[in-house]
């Protein structure tokens, strides 16, 4: 016995089950609810299935072809001992071999341009697989099983009467990703890198704090070719319960809608190719301080005007105050930190 539970089964054995009393339990025990997981699942399915995408249910089990295909050969995995077939003799580690697989049937059908989606369990090994030498796990669970939403897409948006169709890509994929951990509430970030089955240049970590919560991008071209998919094939991958994990802290507070106007300014700056967007913005956020509300890029240019090795980025930025009307000597004196802070990248302010 390991637990209270079983010392209770075990009394109730010897006193006898049939001689328990029957009863039904008190309503107000009774009134249940969803659990913090269960919520958020179904709000990011539920929107996910409002922005046209179809829900797939596929098997927990995988080939290890499938696997060697993906570049992830290398990784541990959960084997089965009397799998139905070759084909099913792995416990899946990510969602995305079963959405490719449904991908691939669509395509053989006639129908290539897709987006679909699957929330599921996941597995990977979380201990020795033996069993222990005095016959009993003790509670132990040489598996992982955890839930995971992950999105894949050949098309962006069907084509109507008077439009043409327009594929998925790298950043239609982080549009719906972004109204996914939108739904969280979750302060999130992406950083160049990911898995091997993504394409070089067009792949990113998705990170929240210091927490990995899953990969961003398209696939690469010689994975889409194992499927059978041509063209470009984009989508994400998300750990859920990380999610719920950090999403489960403070409750969302009331912010007052202040009355006093706010200051619009649009800047343009020419930075090297390699710095990011994203450290832009973050340069641009810890310059300007509490009088930025917002800041949001709109353009991004390359080409003779701006120089070999540059870049031009444009953004807007919205400056106000909840306690009064900014002057313009104070929107001036952020303006100048946040040139300082970004001449620090390499950057210069375009006229």
């Amino acid at each position: 016995m390991q637990r209270e539970a079983d010392l209770i089964e075990e009394v109730a054995r010897v006193h006898g089950l049939d001689k328990l009393p029957t009863t039904l339990p008190a309503r107000r025990s009774a009134v249940g609810r969803l659990t913090p997981s269960q919520r958020l699942r179904r709000r990011v399915e539920d929107l996910l299935r409002d922005r046209g995408l179809y829900e797939c249910i596929s098997y927990a089990f995988v080939s290890p072809r499938a696997l060697d295909a993906l570049r992830l050969g290398d990784e541990p995995v959960l084997e089965l001992e009397n799998p139905l077939s070759e084909e099913q003799s792995v416990m899946r580690p990510l969602l995305l071999p079963g959405l490719l697989d449904a991908a691939r049937h669509n395509a053989a059908h006639g129908r290539p341009a897709v987006a679909l989606f699957e929330s599921a369990h996941v597995y990977r090994p979380g201990g020795s697989l033996d069993p222990p030498s005095d016959g009993s796990p003790a509670g132990a669970t040489p598996a992982l099983e955890g839930q995971h939403l992950a999105v894949l897409a050949t098309e962006a948006v069907p084509g109507g009467w008077r439009t043409d169709p327009r594929p998925a890509d790298f950043f239609s994929a982080k549009a719906l990703l972004e109204a996914v951990l939108a739904v969280a509430d979750v302060d999130w970030r992406v950083e160049e890198g990911g898995p091997p089955f993504l394409h070089p240049g067009r792949a990113a970590r998705v990170l929240a704090g210091e927490h990995e919560l899953g990969w961003l991008g398209e696939l690469h071209p010689q994975a889409a070719v194992a499927w059978d998919l041509g063209g470009a094939v984009a989508g994400f991958e998300l750990d859920v319960d990380a999610l719920v994990a950090l999403a489960a802290g403070e409750e969302p507070r009331y912010r007052d809608v202040t009355s006093f106007p706010a200051v619009l300014q649009d800047i343009a700056v020419g930075v090297p190719v390699e710095v990011s967007a994203a450290a832009a913005v973050d340069a641009i956020r810890s310059a300007a301080g509490e009088l930025l509300a917002s800041v949001e890029l709109f353009d991004v240019y390359s080409g003779d005007q701006v120089g070999e090795a540059k870049k031009s980025l444009a953004f807007r930025l919205r400056f106000q105050a909840p306690d009064r009307t900014l002057t313009d000597e104070e929107v001036a004196e952020r303006r100048a930190a946040i040139e300082a802070a970004l001449s620090e990248l390499g950057g210069q302010l375009r006229a």
